[in-house]
């Protein structure tokens, strides 16, 4: 009963020689084997970095692991036993009971959670946030058991906002850059024509003759203009 319970200190050594104590160190040893490997997977799943969550067919919490508690704030000991819907903010918590028995029924062991994969949590200080999650179903003999994969992705969705609002930006810029130089050319090329029109109209002396010096400075405006243009 206390190894069922994972009380593996209860476990004693049994001198004795005969049949009995011949069991009672088999199942001792068996046991140890059995909390190291308990051992084992208590230590991946707390180095896990996204939030681990299992929990019965009732919705009710039977693992919590430390990336878990690092994403919502609660100690495990805060968690366990309880619905799950208290990791969620309260508008959602009846659509997510109705998702999870959709997938209950479906023949899926494995669904990424709302829309694309992201829902809202409910950190312990009441503060809403972002989160990427999906739940797996696992059937072991008559009982079931889902295992919630969690992560929050508030850095994730702020850097996302932050590029597209660069990507705006930018395109706001070459967008007004556009603007400006259509504006430029336009604004140049008329006076421009002009210049180049009338200071080619004086090199050529179409309304009597200049000196050499004259014909060289409309020659020069002319050549500037064109330059410009």
């Amino acid at each position: 009963e206390n190894v069922s319970e994972g009380k593996y200190d209860a476990l004693k050594l049994i001198a004795s020689r005969d049949e009995l104590g011949s069991l009672a160190r088999s199942f001792e040893t068996m046991a140890r084997e059995v909390q190291i490997r308990e051992q084992k997977l208590a230590d991946i799943l707390g180095l896990a970095p996204e939030g681990i969550i299992t929990i019965d067919e009732k919705f009710n919490i039977t693992l919590f692991n430390k990336g878990a508690e690092r994403t919502f704030g609660y100690n495990a000991n805060e968690v366990m036993g309880k619905h799950l819907n208290m990791l969620l903010p309260h508008r959602f918590r009846g659509s997510h009971d109705k998702y999870i028995e959709l997938f209950d029924s479906s023949e899926k062991a494995f669904s990424k959670m709302g829309r694309r994969g992201e829902i809202s949590g409910l950190h312990k200080d009441g503060v809403e946030f972002p989160a990427s999650a999906s739940i797996s179903k696992l059937i072991i003999g008559n009982e079931k058991a889902y295992t919630v994969l969690i992560q929050d992705i508030t850095e994730r969705k702020s850097a996302e906002s932050e590029l597209l609002t660069a990507k705006l930006d930018a395109e706001m810029a070459n967008e007004a850059k556009s603007h400006f130089l259509a504006s430029m050319s336009h604004e140049l090329r008329t006076p421009l024509n002009a210049i180049i029109g009338m200071s080619d109209m004086i090199k050529g002396e179409y309304f009597g003759t200049l000196n050499e010096k004259y014909k060289e400075y409309a020659a020069d405006i002319v050549l500037s203009g064109e330059h410009l243009l």
